[in-house]
């Protein structure tokens, strides 16, 4: 697996290209997505604007949260420069989890100021955030970070120039498995996002799918940068948390028809 590609005298990671081409994708489907809903672009786009914000505020602080004890560490020491804490701490390393729930933070201020009906939104707003996520863990895959355990499987994927990732050793591509997962959602959600029933609950059927599917393919999880609290990773443990939340949420919807939101 190649993590850089050369231009000339220069080379550049992978992982910057394969991202820019999810966010036009993700741009783009958007666009088609508002057209057939016949909603406003503009308010869809002052939305998205507030969800990648949110999304990356919120990769980057839980990210400091897992590596906080070594940025101590550093800060302890006195071993930490302005150069070190941009290059190991501000400028690298984002965390899926803490995107997700940014994002998910960043879009209901947008839906709260511009006075936009979730559920109506929602089913253009989550395959484009899906599908961004989708080409995010393909460019993690040509990186090498959140990479898999080592195994013995012939399908795995094996790093040679990666800067995370350990060299020659075959490793699970968990990155794939949970950019397919995205990617078939994303297209499930599409073609039955017009029906009541599914939209209704279309935020609910993601986090809790979502949650379920991240905890188990956590077992399979090599990088050791995740943390752990006792028996489990920290994103099992919101895994978890999310889906005991969003099942009692919906089970209090149903009982006392809370509206969703």
């Amino acid at each position: 697996m190649k993590s850089n590609i050369s231009f000339g005298d220069r080379t550049y990671p992978v992982y910057g290209f394969v991202v820019f081409i999810g966010l036009i994708l993700s741009f783009v489907e958007l666009f088609i997505l508002s057209k057939k809903y016949k909603k406003n672009f503009d308010d869809i786009i002052y939305v998205y604007v507030f969800g990648m914000l949110g999304l990356l505020v919120g990769s980057k602080i839980l990210y400091l949260f897992t590596v906080f004890p070594q940025l101590l560490n550093d800060i302890k020491q006195k071993s930490i420069s302005g150069e070190l804490l941009v290059n190991n701490y501000l400028s690298a390393g984002f965390v899926y989890y803490g995107g997700m729930i940014g994002c998910l933070f960043g879009v209901y201020i947008a839906y709260k100021l511009y006075k936009l009906e979730p559920i109506e939104y929602d089913k253009i707003l989550i395959p484009s955030y899906l599908c961004f996520a989708c080409f995010g863990r393909i460019g993690c895959l040509f990186a090498g970070c959140c990479h898999g355990i080592a195994t013995n499987s012939r399908f795995s994927v094996v790093y040679k120039d990666s800067l995370i990732a350990p060299h020659n050793t075959p490793l699970v591509p968990v990155q794939l498995y949970e950019a397919l997962f995205d990617f078939i959602i994303m297209i499930v959600f599409i073609v039955l996002s017009g029906r009541e029933s599914i939209k209704k609950y279309m935020l609910s059927i993601f986090l809790i799918s979502y949650s379920v599917f991240r905890f188990l393919l956590e077992f399979f999880r090599g990088d050791e940068i995740r943390g752990r609290i006792l028996f489990f990773s920290i994103s099992q443990w919101i895994s978890l948390i999310i889906l005991l939340i969003v099942l009692t949420r919906c089970m209090l919807s149903e009982k006392y028809n809370i509206k969703e939101d």
